[in-house]
């Protein structure tokens, strides 16, 4: 989904750097990571290569945690921070996880609930088996960092923090983004944009509006 997002940020003369994490895309063969802090390390120490330049970090949902913990890590690798934090779609990590566990359910009863909590798979999915199986080893890995990540209090970043979510999104709450910013001490904003869990997707026209106007004011102080 990041793909179309390229020519628009090249614009306005920001390059868009996408993590693919193993179990995805052209990567999906390989052995999914299953903790936050296991797919923090490389992650980290690919993006500290590149620090050349200003950079700002962006991450949906699970990627808003990764993003976190990805600038929190380059800080104590002695690396500057980033510009800005964006995310979206993600409660603050702060706060506790309030939905059951479901990383240990049986297949129909994983996919029922990943259905009912986030809507995330298509039916044409849905209804490929061999598809599937290539899909959810990923996507229980991804429910199994959500679910076993433990937050450590750290001093806040120096850099500001923006927050995006759907109105229609059952799992994040107005509340809960507010509370991201207490993982800055420079400045924080919220923008409920339409759409649910996913709004990304589909409200990417939007998103990709609002981020160029952002990046354009970040990299304008510079």
């Amino acid at each position: 989904m990041f793909r179309d997002w390229t020519e628009p940020m090249k614009r306005t003369g920001v390059e868009v750097c996408a993590a693919r994490l193993p179990a995805r895309d052209s990567r999906v063969k390989e052995k999914p990571l299953r903790s936050v802090f296991e797919a923090v390390a490389p992650l980290a120490a690919a993006i500290f290569e590149m620090l050349d330049r200003p950079y700002v970090l962006y991450g949906h949902s699970l990627g808003a945690i990764l993003a976190l913990e990805t600038a929190r890590e380059l800080r104590r690798m002695g690396a500057r921070e980033p510009e800005q934090l964006i995310v979206s779609a993600s409660p603050a990590p702060q706060l506790p996880w309030n939905h059951p566990p479901m990383r240990h359910l049986h297949r129909d009863a994983f996919l029922e609930e990943i259905q009912e909590r986030y809507g995330e798979i298509a039916r044409p999915i849905l209804n490929d088996r061999e598809l599937l199986d290539l899909l959810l080893p990923g996507l229980r890995a991804d429910v199994e960092m959500l679910e076993t990540y433990r937050y450590s209090p750290e001093d806040p970043l120096d850099c500001p923090v923006t927050a995006y979510a759907g109105v229609l999104d059952q799992t994040v709450t107005r509340t809960s983004l507010e509370a991201w910013r207490e993982q800055t001490r420079s400045g924080f904003q919220l923008h409920m944009v339409s759409g649910d869990h996913f709004c990304l997707p589909a409200v990417q026209a939007r998103l990709a509006i609002d981020l160029q106007s952002d990046l354009q004011a970040v990299f304008a102080r510079i």
